[in-house]
Order: C-alpha cells, then sequence, then structure tokens
C-alpha cells in the first residue's frame, strides 16, 4: 500500500505513475489536480484507457476509408464494364447500355437493400471520379487523403476542362498534406481559378484559328456572307453593315 500520510517524500511506486504531490497536500496527475493518490491513479487509468480507445477508433476509421476507396474504384469497374457489354451487344448502344445499366442497378440495388436510383448515382459518380481525377482516387486509396480531400477537389475542378484537370490534381494533392479538407477547399478554388484562366486562354486561342470569311451563291443574284471570327468583331460588323443598309 502507498502511504497517503508521506507526500514529503513519494514512494518510486507512485513517481512512475505520473502523479506527484504538491504544496497545499494534494496531488497532481499531468494538469488534473486530486484530492488523494486513488483519485489521481484512477485518472491515469482512464486517460489511457481513453488514449487506447483513440487509436482503435482512427485505426477503424482509416481501415473504413480504405474500403470505401476500393469500393468506389470497384463500382467504377462495374460501370465501365456495363458499358463494355454495351458496346459488344449488335442492337442500338443506347438501348444496350439502358438494358445492361438497369440490370446492373437492379441486382445491386437488390443484393444492397438500396433504390436503384441511389445505386445509379453512386456507380455514375465512382465512374465519373475515376475516369475524370484519377490522381486523386489513387491518392484516396494509398490513404494519402481522405474522401473529405477528394470531395474538396472534385467540387474545385468543377470549372476545369477534363484536359487540365491532370496539371491542377498534380499541383492540389500536394496541398492536401497536413490540412484537413475545410482547409483545402479554399486552396483548391484558387488553383481551379488559375487553371480556369489557362483553359479560357487556350480556348480562344484555338478558336482565333478557326476564322474564316466566304460568301456562299444563292438564286436571284443573292449571296450570303459568313464570317466565323469572335463575337465582339461579329457584333460589331453586324452593326456596321445595318447602318450601311439603312444609309
Amino acid at each position: 500500500m502507498l502511504d497517503e500520510t508521506r507526500i514529503d517524500k513519494l514512494p518510486s511506486e507512485l513517481l512512475s505513475t505520473g502523479v506527484f504531490a504538491d504544496e497545499h497536500g494534494g496531488f497532481i496527475a499531468g494538469d488534473i489536480a486530486a484530492s488523494s493518490v486513488d483519485q489521481a491513479l484512477q485518472y491515469w487509468s482512464a486517460k489511457s484507457m481513453l488514449y487506447a480507445s483513440m487509436r482503435t477508433l482512427t485505426d477503424l476509421d482509416a481501415a473504413i476509408e480504405q474500403l470505401q476507396a476500393n469500393r468506389e474504384i470497384v463500382r467504377a469497374q462495374c460501370a465501365d464494364l456495363a458499358d463494355e457489354c454495351a458496346a459488344q451487344q449488335v442492337s442500338g448502344l443506347d438501348t444496350a447500355h439502358e438494358n445492361e445499366w438497369q440490370h446492373l442497378t437492379s441486382v445491386l440495388a437488390v443484393n444492397g437493400r438500396k433504390s436503384e436510383m441511389s445505386v445509379s448515382q453512386q456507380l455514375g459518380t465512382a465512374q465519373q471520379r475515376c475516369n475524370e481525377l484519377p490522381l486523386t482516387m489513387q491518392a484516396w486509396q494509398d490513404r494519402q487523403i481522405h474522401l473529405g480531400h477528394l470531395m474538396a477537389i472534385e467540387r474545385a475542378a468543377e470549372t476545369i476542362t477534363v484536359e487540365s484537370r491532370g496539371e491542377f490534381e498534380a499541383e492540389a494533392l500536394p496541398k492536401a498534406a497536413g490540412r484537413t479538407p475545410q482547409q483545402l477547399a479554399p486552396i483548391a478554388r484558387r488553383l481551379a481559378r488559375k487553371f480556369e484562366c489557362a483553359s479560357l486562354q487556350k480556348n480562344h486561342a484555338e478558336a482565333f484559328k478557326e476564322r474564316a470569311v466566304w460568301v456562299t451563291p444563292a438564286d436571284h443574284g443573292m449571296a450570303t456572307l459568313n464570317i466565323t471570327t469572335s463575337a465582339v468583331l461579329v457584333d460589331a460588323m453586324l452593326d456596321r453593315l445595318r447602318r450601311a443598309y439603312r444609309n
């Protein structure tokens, strides 16, 4: 038994627990004051159990997150295989795809006790994520990010062209390290705006190459003037032509 009356010289058993005497005759366990050694020891016992439970919960969350990532990839595979089955059929592609998709969603809905609409949405989301954000999906499966990070990147990427999303992912994923999904979201949005502007400029440059002017002959000495250029220039030309016609 520990001698609670000798607070001037605590036995080694007490020191090993992290419980110390204060100048008022009480006891301190970490940052918590206790009125007796037993109370302090009970605190440490509960605290150690709490930390053990927290570690278990963290491990369970990680395992569940891994299963969720794997499930998302398998969902995408199911959707891709249904598309492939439809493509191999002799009947029209639209009809074949509808039949394959209906069969897939019906079976999964019955087995999973879910609605077909819910299953269809889950399959579509998984397929889109794997096709449009493969780097992010791989990072999720590798436990580098959580589902919340994936959703933050996914929302930010909505305004970016498919061609630019690979570069966007490569820049956004390192930003997730050490950050919560809420902290990552505004950073991902800022990155997305940069790629959105770059995509817009690229599209304008590509469209600029398609400029053309040509005349299509018509009956009775008439013709149609065709112009392909920027909308601003077309509006200006149309305005000048109308004014010239009125004059």
